[in-house]
């Protein structure tokens, strides 16, 4: 049994993993080989598996699932998003922004952007409008998906996106360049699954939270976040579907991102998306929450995504 990091060692090797991973990788049992491979179809091959077994439930902050998706379920919804991106002219080389919090369609977009071969850029809700709209510029953005509020509160960044903006959710008074989503995915039907793409194809561009200057680009490829996975989730920390994850950081972040939802999908354990507010030395909600799902104590993900580390879980 390898050893097991501290979390703030698990920080660390994030950064090192992704450079310094051996190939080509060991075979692990029940761990999908992944070199020259669309991370997207990575994931597809997992969810394939058992796919009547829950992925995903959010957790809200009264106690009560509000939702649960099982892994069919989200590969048919994946693939009904991934159509409607094909229609509308999106596929490899493109860049598509998410802002989606934790709702229901978070995870969907994640994989149907990846599966059409375009690079995913998250937004954070922290930026200024100006903020927001110069990243938007400076990615090229060809589309972004979010929620009505983000349009309705600030309806000039929709000029900052090359295409149109699909939003999730009821809203009246849309802006120009807007398209409820609803309307979209009614005329898409299920069938795609992921195209190929290369190791040194962009996967990721997330960029900086600008607190010392301008917001900046930080490309992953699809290799970079494989080996990643590859080298921390299963070969140190040896996540399995046996594994259950308390997911309580912002899913923009890098950690909450690569390593909570794109490490589901690649190790196959469960995921609780937490919607409450989560600090460092919490224990109290998070021995609830511990007690009711039963989580393995020892498990260094667990605390670290428990704790959080005083971020907003819904971000």
């Amino acid at each position: 049994m390898p050893a097991v990091p501290s979390p703030r060692a698990a920080i660390v090797n994030l950064f090192v993993v992704v450079s310094c991973c051996p190939l080509p990788f060991p075979v692990w049992e029940g761990v999908v080989q992944t070199l020259g491979m669309n991370l997207a179809r990575s994931f597809w091959n997992r969810l394939k598996r058992n796919d009547t077994h829950v992925l995903l439930e959010r957790l809200e902050p009264d106690g009560q699932v509000t939702w649960r998706q099982t892994r069919g379920a989200l590969l048919e919804d994946a693939s009904r998003w991934m159509a409607a991106l094909q229609a509308a002219g999106i596929g490899p080389g493109d860049r598509v922004a998410l802002s989606l919090g934790k709702s229901a369609g978070l995870v969907t977009a994640h994989l149907a952007v990846l599966g059409v071969g375009a690079g995913v850029v998250p937004l954070n809700p922290a930026l200024t409008p100006r903020e927001t709209a110069a990243v938007l510029a400076r990615a090229e953005v060809r589309l972004a998906i979010t929620h009505p509020e983000t349009v309705t509160r600030s309806p000039e960044i929709t000029t900052a996106v090359q295409g149109p903006w699909w939003v999730v959710g009821q809203a009246g008074n849309l802006p120009a360049h807007t398209v409820p989503l609803s309307d979209v995915l009614a005329v898409s039907r299920p069938g795609p699954e992921p195209v190929e793409r290369g190791d040194d194809d962009l996967a990721l561009l997330l960029f900086t939270s600008g607190t010392t200057g301008t917001p900046k680009g930080v490309g992953l490829t699809h290799h970079n976040l494989h080996a990643n996975l590859q080298g921390l989730l299963v070969e140190t920390w040896a996540m399995n579907e046996e594994d259950r994850l308390l997911h309580a950081l912002p899913p923009h972040h890098l950690h909450g991102l690569a390593l909570g939802l794109y490490g589901t999908l690649y190790a196959g354990n469960a995921a609780v998306l937490l919607t409450m507010r989560l600090k460092t030395g919490d224990w109290l909600a998070y021995t609830r929450v511990q007690a009711h799902y039963g989580y393995h104590p020892a498990n260094p993900l667990d605390t670290l995504f428990a704790s959080g580390f005083g971020s907003d879980a819904t971000s």
